[in-house]
């Protein structure tokens, strides 16, 4: 299926650029099965959203902030020849 520029550049803005690794399959697909609109449209979605589960396993899910403050007071390097401990 040779995409419209127009539509890849919407898909992006919606944040559904992961639709276009699929689109092409489903859409053949769609035609081999005779699949009406909503049955294929309902197969991208799901396609979608098992990309974006399948990215949160590999990425992992963001971490709290750590509850320890690091003060700066007290800081003291080599590299810092002015540092002084506090």
């Amino acid at each position: 299926m040779n995409l419209d520029h127009h539509l890849q550049n919407q898909l992006k803005t919606l944040r559904l650029g992961g639709i276009l690794e699929t689109l092409d399959l489903r859409a053949q697909q769609a035609q081999k099965d005779d699949l009406g609109y909503l049955e294929f449209f309902q197969l991208i979605v799901q396609d979608e959203v098992e990309r974006r589960e399948a990215k949160k396993l590999i990425y992992g899910f963001p971490r709290p902030p750590s509850k320890k403050k690091r003060p700066w007071k007290g800081l003291t390097s080599p590299l810092l020849p002015n540092s002084t401990p506090a």
